[in-house]
């Protein structure tokens, strides 16, 4: 796959790849990891990113791995829940 455009200006390009792909359940790894998003100019765009293709693994955009599976889980139920009531279900 071809990178995104938006990697050239990732602050994380400058870090250690094994920053941003913490052990799980290694918290402190993982602040040092939303440290470097939270500094990063294209944090949006990896976001974004991460969840259009369900990144699996480390931390896009600030989140990790459990953080983005919340988040697509509650757009899910969100939209689910809005297409019922546009039913009358």
């Amino acid at each position: 796959m071809e990178r995104p455009a938006f990697f050239d200006q990732a602050e994380c390009r400058s870090v250690d790849t094994n920053i941003m792909y913490p052990e799980a359940g290694d918290l402190a790894m993982e602040a040092v990891a939303k440290a470097v998003c939270r500094s990063c100019v294209v944090v949006d765009q990896c976001l974004s990113y991460a969840l259009k293709h369900k990144e699996l693994q480390g931390v896009w955009g600030g989140d990790t791995e459990l953080e983005r599976h919340r988040r697509l889980t509650s757009i899910k139920t969100n939209r689910t829940r809005y297409n019922r009531r546009r039913r009358g279900a």
